[in-house]
This record gives structure tokens, sequence and C-alpha cells, in this order.
């Protein structure tokens, strides 16, 4: 048996062309989430390529945590 930790997040200012953007990442997952907002949008990049958008960084995180993180977790791990 396993439990999935609280995921924990970080952000930090990148550079993008001249400006700075606020970026979020998770810091305790085997994958790496990274979200980014552009627009109206914030997009959620979570490994080769792949990204899903949503409407509010709030939406984007409910996601990874609580529908693809724990499908992640149980395709990987197996329960004893």
């Amino acid at each position: 048996m396993y439990k999935i930790p609280k995921l924990k997040w970080s952000d930090r200012l990148e550079q993008a062309l001249d400006d700075y953007r606020k970026v979020w990442f998770t810091t305790n997952t085997f994958n790496d989430y990274y979200i980014q907002k552009e627009d109206d949008l914030f997009y959620c990049y979570y490994g080769n390529g792949r990204f899903r958008e949503f409407k509010s960084l709030d939406e984007a995180k409910d996601w990874v945590e609580n529908t693809h993180y724990p499908d992640q977790v149980n395709k990987y791990l197996e329960k004893v």
C-alpha cells in the first residue's frame, strides 16, 4: 500500500524575451510539472512536450494534484 504525499509547489521568475514571468513547478514528484501563464491561459507542461491549457492556476494545480499525478502513481507503482 502507498500514500501519495501532498504535492509541493514552488515558483520563480523566468526571463521571457524582454520581460519576466512567474512560473510554478512541483518539487516532490517523480514527474515534473511546470505551469506558466501566457495571455489569459495557464499552460501545464508534464513531460515530453505535452501540455494542457487551463483558465486558472488553481484549475491547473487541481488537475495535477487530483487527476494526472495520482494516475501516474497508480500506473507505475504496485499496491501491496
